[in-house]
């Protein structure tokens, strides 16, 4: 995935660029890419930030966009992943779904707190969605019947606002 850049540098300014990744284990942003790129180009996900240091002829002003780039997920065409520059994923959230496998419907639990616009979806290996269920506000968990799916694998996505923020397998079978 090729990571645009927000704010890049206006007409008439001198700017210098950086990307960073966020190194999760030590809590600091580690160079990546090429200096003075506009793009980055990522093949997995992870907390992305891009610097633009610009001169606009009055001293140098710094800005910097983020990027929250979702774990890949097999289409089995390739990987789709979610850009999403201005909310970050939520540190520490569990999502764990039961019974797996299963033989008729699942229940998504989500914690240590509840989704406050929360969407789960089941999607196919091709990712076509099979089913889409609006989670409750505050509802920790969400039972969601598979019950009209043939035997097998499947993804299934958890969405905070609009915001792909977990991804995970569910197996289903009789």
């Amino acid at each position: 995935m090729v990571l645009p850049p927000q704010d890049p540098c206006p007409p008439g300014a001198s700017c210098i660029y950086q990307w960073y990744q966020l190194d999760i284990a030590t809590g600091t942003w580690v160079p990546v890419g090429t200096p003075n790129s506009l793009t980055f180009t990522t093949t997995c996900g992870g907390h992305f930030r891009f610097e633009s240091i610009c001169d606009y002829g009055f001293g140098p002003c710094l800005k910097n966009a983020y990027h929250d780039v979702a774990q890949c997920v097999s289409t089995g065409t390739g990987c789709m992943y979610v850009d999403a520059p201005e909310v970050i994923l939520p540190i520490g959230m569990k999502v764990d779904i039961h019974p797996n496998p299963t033989t008729g419907s699942m229940t998504v639990q989500i914690s240590p707190a509840a989704l406050r616009k929360g969407r789960v979806e089941v999607v196919d290996v091709n990712g076509k969605m099979l089913a889409s269920e609006r989670i409750p506000e505050n509802q920790d968990a969400h039972t969601l019947s598979l019950a009209h799916l043939p035997n097998g694998l499947y993804f299934v996505r958890v969405f905070e606002s609009d915001v792909l923020v977990w991804v995970g397998k569910i197996v289903r079978s009789e």
